[in-house]
């Protein structure tokens, strides 16, 4: 009965050690997509207002057309009026809600039993965790 003891105990340390490893290699790259997730769509933003501002820009220079009087003086006055950070430009509602990461949840990893191998594979693969899954049974 001992043999049977000791190959769930290494079977259990194989299995919960490499969900954790599996859990922090999964997080990280989560995490790595959610970075370049954000820059890009930083980036979209940023085309998003200042196609907004054109917009304007071009609504108010429309309006100057067939105006009598000083045309130059209201085209200068366009421009200023319509620019990023301007009062009459609102660009709250192209600002997207950053929202926070996920916490990295801790991971318990269990010391190697007496008589135990480490076992230093490449990449885990789902039938490997299936195989250690299937000793508990």
């Amino acid at each position: 009965m001992p043999a049977v003891t000791e190959n769930m105990d290494c079977a259990q340390y194989h299995c919960i050690n490499g969900a954790c490893t599996d859990y922090t290699a999964c997080y990280d790259a989560s995490m790595n997509a959610k970075a370049t997730e954000r820059v890009s769509s930083t980036e979209v933003t940023n085309g998003f207002m200042v196609t907004y501002v054109t917009l304007l820009r071009m609504k108010c220079l429309l309006n100057i057309i067939g105006m009598e009087g000083d045309q130059a003086a209201e085209i200068d006055a366009c421009s200023e009026r319509y620019r990023i950070g301007s009062p009459l430009v609102d660009t709250a509602l192209l600002t997207p809600t950053i929202l926070p990461y996920p916490v990295r949840e801790p991971c318990e990893r269990l010391d190697i039993p007496s008589g135990c191998v480490q076992v230093t594979v490449a990449r885990r693969g789902a039938m490997g965790n299936a195989q250690a899954r299937n000793l508990f049974r």
